[in-house]
């Protein structure tokens, strides 16, 4: 209710304001008139593409406010792992930050800016090839389109256009005809204004202990490749973060990216593809500062790590915290590895304290794999392996597809302890207990061993008496056709306590494609005269 009354009196000083600009007109003066505070409300709003040329290239980069080079560093695809000895490794080569659609006809890019949303300027930054015919258009949720203004780019140049929208969500370019055989966006800049703010929860209060837990509060993140700062200015007093992106600690760098509305959600559809790999493939600062209590002086304090990914440089009160294991160059070495670093002389006791984290991608990205009905799955891991300890499934496992960036960044808990001199950690306790064993002797009968079987339909009966001679190294091969099968005559009514099917390979001993070697989907069924049959169940193809 008091917000109500708040918005009448501004309505009525409002009404006022314009009396008297009109009287002060009206007596020979000019009036000034104010313009609400425009800002550009698509960077780093998702964005998704009708096609894309390469995994790099995708609609993501039009909102990511650069203009120009995003990588010095691409995944080397050439050759094989065999031939190539850098095959899946970063090597130089220039990606732009740029949408580059696969073909030259009806294309599109939409944005969505997170809530509702008035437009006054479009701008959009066209590559060298650009579109000859699109249109500006609006909606409120994805579906349903309205154009609301129509134009034309140039190559290698910018296209601004006016328009009035006083209230939408999404904004998409359409894109009609090409100069070439594909479209080039840059980037689009919406001048408007909205009320969709992104802010952390505070961090957490200390714990009883006063340990604290860095989550929330300022975390801020950065790709490094925009940062011109090193560690030593970044962890101090004084650095401007202010256009950095609110981080997500603990979680990856992507996971910053997606709370924020800065990607689509790759769990949706194959949304994995909206977002460019060459983007989160590259390395990432993490900022924070954070109160220690004056309370805490004479204590040793204490900054904890529980897991990174891949490696990380730590920089705290403008200096770099090394790594007092041999042979190791930067200040935590791998996914899963705690760090722990006494920082007690570096401490500024009752005042703010400031942190900051190089994350290191890795050095061998690996390749990016397609899953889907199409594809099948697989391949397993691939040329990731090579930087272990690393999240080996990021690149793809089974039908997990690649994770852009292969989950870089600070994944676990980041913490501040306190404590004495000497600690007693990693306790490992041995359990010894007192076991009265105890044996017994089960037996089990294999029903189907030796009994009469018999293929189903135009199955003849070669290979049948592999299925039930209790020889895994024999194999019964089955007709590629639905309907393949076989009975058993166990004799007699019996009851079956289990069923264990074994599947084989494929023809000629050739070790088979983990998908191919058994069917789809199968039925176990049941009779008690071998003319009335009913499901015993129904399972998914696998391996039972």
């Amino acid at each position: 209710m008091k917000r109500r009354r708040v918005l009448s009196l501004l309505r009525a000083f409002a009404m006022l304001t314009v009396i008297i600009i009109t009287l002060i007109t009206e007596a020979g003066f000019t009036a000034a008139t104010s313009q609400p505070k425009l800002r550009n409300v698509a960077f780093r709003r998702a964005a998704w593409h009708s096609s894309a040329a390469n995994y790099d290239n995708t609609g993501q980069l039009v909102t990511d406010g650069i203009i120009g080079v995003l990588s010095n560093e691409v995944i080397d695809y050439t050759g094989t792992s065999v031939s190539n000895p850098t095959y899946g490794q970063m090597v130089p080569g220039i990606v732009n930050s740029e949408w580059i659609s696969a073909s030259g006809g009806e294309e599109w890019v939409y944005l969505d800016f997170g809530g509702n949303t008035s437009l006054q300027n479009v701008r959009v930054y066209w590559g060298a090839n650009y579109a000859t015919a699109y249109e500006i258009q609006i909606s409120n949720d994805a579906r349903t389109w309205k154009t609301v203004a129509r134009a034309a780019g140039a190559s290698d140049s910018v296209t601004d256009t006016t328009v009035d929208v006083p209230e939408c969500r999404y904004l998409r370019i359409l894109c009609m005809t090409s100069s070439g055989p594909n479209y080039i966006i840059r980037e689009i800049e919406a001048m408007g204004d909205n009320e969709v703010k992104y802010a952390l929860a505070p961090q957490p209060a200390p714990e009883s202990d006063g340990s604290l837990r860095l989550t929330g509060g300022n975390w801020r993140i950065q790709r490094a490749s925009l940062v011109n700062a090193d560690g030593t200015v970044l962890s101090w007093a004084g650095y401007d973060d202010s256009d950095w992106l609110p981080a997500t600690v603990p979680g990856t760098a992507f996971v910053s990216y997606l709370n924020a509305g800065a990607v689509p959600h790759p769990y949706y559809d194959d949304w994995q593809f909206q977002a460019s790999d060459i983007f989160f493939t590259a390395n990432f600062w993490y900022r924070n500062s954070f109160d220690i209590p004056e309370s805490q002086q004479g204590e040793r304090v204490y900054l904890n790590f529980d897991a990174i990914n891949w490696k990380a440089d730590v920089w705290f009160n403008g200096q770099l915290l090394r790594n007092n294991l041999s042979g190791y160059t930067n200040s935590i070495e791998g996914a899963f590895i705690r760090a722990k670093f006494d920082v007690s002389a570096l401490v500024n006791y009752g005042g703010r304290n400031y942190l900051a984290v190089l994350i290191h991608r890795n050095k061998t990205p690996g390749l990016v794999t397609t899953q889907g009905l199409a594809e099948g799955p697989l391949p397993n891991g691939g040329e990731l392996g090579q930087d272990n300890p690393t999240i080996h499934a990021a690149v793809g496992w089974d039908w997990l597809p690649t994770i852009r960036g292969r989950d870089i960044g600070i994944y676990n808990d980041v913490t501040v302890t306190f404590g004495g001199t000497l600690q007693l950690e990693d306790a490992w306790m041995e359990t010894d207990l007192d076991i009265k064993e105890t044996s017994a002797n089960i037996s089990a009968k294999n029903l189907a061993l030796g009994k009469t079987v018999k293929g189903l339909g135009t199955q003849g009966p070669a290979g049948l008496a592999y299925v039930n001679d209790n020889d895994e190294n024999s194999q019964w091969i089955a007709e590629d056709i639905d309907g393949a099968g076989f009975t058993v005559d166990l004799g007699d009514v019996t009851a079956i306590k289990s069923l264990q099917l074994v599947w084989g390979t494929e023809a000629g001993g050739a070790a088979a494609a983990a998908e191919d070697r058994h069917p789809a989907k199968f039925k176990v069924q049941v009779s008690d005269d071998g003319l009335v049959w009913r499901n015993f169940d129904s399972y998914a193809g696998g391996e039972v």
